[in-house]
């Protein structure tokens, strides 16, 4: 049998996977001891150091040791106490678990004491124990994590995506616990401080931004015992990818497809496809209706009545979007209600215009009058002379059709101008040759105090790819220029899902990073479905594609084209055996 070191190490990664499970799992402690405050401070993304200390209830010098044992727990006491779980800890798994691949120094003393005791434990072995005096509360240390584990270590990310996913952990708490106040330090630098008021605007506005939270939309919603709390954001907030969609059920953060669906159905005729809502909700139902002990991490669950759950969530999102629900600043009393700003949003997605195509070649975007007759199209290579070629119409505002020879070519426009602007920015960025657009004005820059540490981690290959960024104060950037293929009009949005992008990508594979994010660039700068263009640009995007000169499929593997020959039609109306 394996000895109780390799056992508890074995474990111990099952529950301890890199820094942020152990900031989860030590923040967790300090909300169930009743902290009021609470202060998370990193070294080296974690991995040289993570303290966790609170002014919670504090322990016993007894509890203290015993708090290290595995399923040691103040938190249940029998296996019935499992059917409705009122606190975030409940195995007595996660010290032990953390000081079987650390260095681990615990502080305590018990509220209205001025004395306590310390414990310290290397790789799960006691190792001192003694007197100490210091505020009421606890303060864990954790040191060289996984340094007995050098296996671990292979799956440990850079210290600055390591620091990110510990950002990402502290903010699902102040977002979930406004009333506590949490600061967050790494390398000695405050990243983040939450006052604890109590009011979710305030945390909110703390994590995102001042900006953005005045765009989130109130949702509060009861119905037969299920309470619906929280804000959504308004649906020009909509972001590239679901990290701005959190999710509470009891107080306790969780991953809920099921949620992430309901909240996407309710905005889908607000939003584009591929964009995602915002929101921060909390769910209160009785505890014996959700079962919390499903996964190691704790952040799935199960519901009772999985279809009730969503259906009431939805009627939530709906009567917010309807109108019902109330903007932050309208609890405020500052600003209309909600039902003016969806509406509007909705005006603005389906406008009566007729699209630019940018396009490579002169430093410019092309307007109507650059574009040529369908008897040449002017190229970056030359002078490109399609044969006969001769524009039917669009089908279903999505779709060209063109006759070339003895072919019937059906092309989506929008994979067509997708590929079209991948393949050209793929090849300046290969030759190191971007040609940039300065703004006559340039952009003053709305982001979150977590966009902003992304910015600063990774503002050489932001204007490696076209964008030059300069910091304007403290607190705003400004943006000065951008690749000419993109625009300035989609400049500021453009910017955004590229920082949401950077969240998904470690610095130590920037060519993959880039790769991802000119393809998110050429489908969020490309023509929809729906767009309207004029003869001059439907030849323009048909000859590129028709040349034979660009890759038969969308950056994303969909296909641009389809062709069916005078044949298959002659043959499908029986002209020809």
């Amino acid at each position: 049998m394996l000895d109780q070191d390799t056992r508890s190490k074995i474990a111990a990664g099952e529950v301890v996977e890199r820094p942020a499970s152990v900031v989860k799992e030590l923040v967790e402690n300090s909300i169930d001891a009743a902290a009021t405050a609470i202060t998370i401070e990193i070294e080296n993304g974690g991995m040289a150091l993570i303290r966790v200390t609170d002014n919670g209830e504090g322990m016993e010098a007894e509890d203290a040791v015993l708090a290290f044992e595995r399923h040691a727990t103040s938190k249940i006491a029998r296996a019935d106490d499992l059917e409705a779980i009122f606190t975030l800890g409940f195995r007595g798994e996660a010290l032990a678990s953390i000081a079987a691949v650390s260095k681990v120094r615990m502080e305590t003393v018990r509220q209205g004491f001025s004395e306590g005791t310390f414990v310290e434990i290397e790789g799960g072995r006691f190792i001192s124990q003694g007197v100490i005096g210091r505020p009421g509360g606890t303060s864990v240390t954790v040191s060289d994590l996984f340094y007995n584990t050098p296996a671990r270590l292979k799956y440990i990310k850079s210290p600055k995506t390591e620091a990110s996913r510990i950002k990402d952990t502290v903010d699902r708490f102040v977002l979930g616990y406004p009333h506590l106040s949490f600061r967050y330090l790494s390398a000695g630098k405050q990243v983040l401080y939450s006052p604890g008021t109590g009011h979710l605007n305030e945390a909110i506005a703390a994590v995102y931004g001042h900006e953005t939270t005045k765009k989130m939309i109130a949702v509060r919603y009861e119905w037969e015992g299920i309470k619906i709390d929280g804000y959504i954001g308004s649906p020009d907030t909509a972001r590239a990818n679901r990290t701005f969609q959190t999710f509470f059920v009891n107080g306790r953060y969780i991953h809920s497809p099921l949620l992430s669906r309901a909240l996407e159905e309710a905005f889908s005729t607000l939003i584009m496809v591929n964009r995602f809502p915002m929101c921060v909700i909390d769910i209160a139902l009785d505890p014996h209706d959700v079962d919390v002990n499903v996964h190691p991490a704790k952040t799935e669950v199960r519901f009772a009545d999985d279809r009730r759950v969503a259906a009431v969530f939805f009627h939530a999102i709906k009567r917010a979007l309807s109108g019902e629900g109330i903007s932050i600043e309208q609890d405020n009393g500052i600003i209309e209600p909600a039902r003016e700003e969806g509406q509007q949003a909705e005006a603005e997605r389906n406008p009566d215009r007729q699209p630019v195509l940018p396009w490579a070649g002169n430093g410019r975007s092309y307007h109507q009058q650059d574009f040529v007759s369908i008897d040449k199209v002017n190229d970056d290579r030359g002078v490109y002379e399609p044969p006969s070629m001769r524009v039917i119409g669009v089908l279903f505002s999505t779709y060209l059709l063109i006759e070339k020879t003895d072919q019937l070519y059906i092309i989506d426009q929008h994979a067509a101008h997708e590929r079209i602007l991948y393949e050209q920015y793929m090849n300046m960025l290969q030759k190191q040759h971007l040609e940039l657009q300065y703004l006559v004005s340039p952009l003053v820059l709305d982001i979150t105090p977590q966009e902003r540490q992304l910015l600063e981690d990774n503002m050489e290959l932001l204007r490696s790819m076209g964008f030059e960024i300069e910091e304007f104060d403290s607190d705003t950037y400004v943006l000065r220029a951008v690749p000419v293929l993109f625009g300035q009009p989609r400049a500021d949005g453009l910017l955004k899902d590229i920082i949401d992008g950077m969240r998904l990508f470690d610095a130590h594979s920037p060519y993959d990073y880039r790769r991802e994010e000119v393809m998110m660039m050429a489908c969020r700068s490309a023509v929809k479905a729906h767009d309207r263009l004029d003869q001059s640009q439907i030849i323009r995007l048909a000859g590129e594609i028709l040349s034979g000169n660009v890759p038969p499929t969308c950056p994303h593997g969909r296909p641009i084209v389809h062709s069916v020959s005078k044949y298959e039609l002659e043959k499908m109306f029986k002209r020809v055996q």
